[in-house]
């Protein structure tokens, strides 16, 4: 990843760090992916960490994940990926997956689930995910395949 050459051969101490950009974006898309499979397993789950529900951070990251593509792809792929975004947006914004229930009698209030919501939502999610590993293959940002090595 990083390797050092030195500037002069008189100076042996005096080393400039030279980074290929390259492998660490992919390093990075990685690690988007790899938060990405790791919230799925529990989408309607609060994380404390990040101070949100995992499924809005899962759109989230997949955005910055469509970002790392967008200015290589097709105006078609862009319409679909878009209105892909925009529908999951519209729907988290006016189909909640978690409502409050107030009881008057006891006066308390409970948080349910919408499961049919969290359902509808999972769906949308995983086809983005889909839409946004694919354009990342396509336009090779993915990680490189050891039988590319050998040629």
């Amino acid at each position: 990843m990083a390797r050092y050459t030195p500037l002069s051969s008189d100076d042996d101490y005096a080393n400039v760090s030279v980074i290929n950009g390259g492998v660490l974006k992919t390093i990075r898309i990685h690690e988007h992916f790899k938060f990405i499979s790791m919230l799925s397993a529990n989408l309607s789950g609060f994380n404390l960490e990040h101070g949100e529900y995992n499924y809005n951070i899962k759109k989230e990251v997949l955005d910055v994940l469509y970002l790392e593509v967008e200015s290589k792809i097709k105006q078609h792929e862009r319409e679909d990926a878009e209105s892909l975004r925009n529908a999951i947006k519209l729907f988290m914004k006016n189909y909640p997956i978690y409502h409050k229930r107030y009881n008057g009698v006891n006066k308390t209030t409970k948080i349910e689930i919408n499961k049919r919501n969290l359902e509808v939502l999972r769906e949308y999610l995983y086809k983005y995910e889909l839409v946004v590993r694919r354009l990342h293959d396509l336009y090779g940002l993915d990680t490189r395949y050891a039988e590319e090595d050998a040629y």
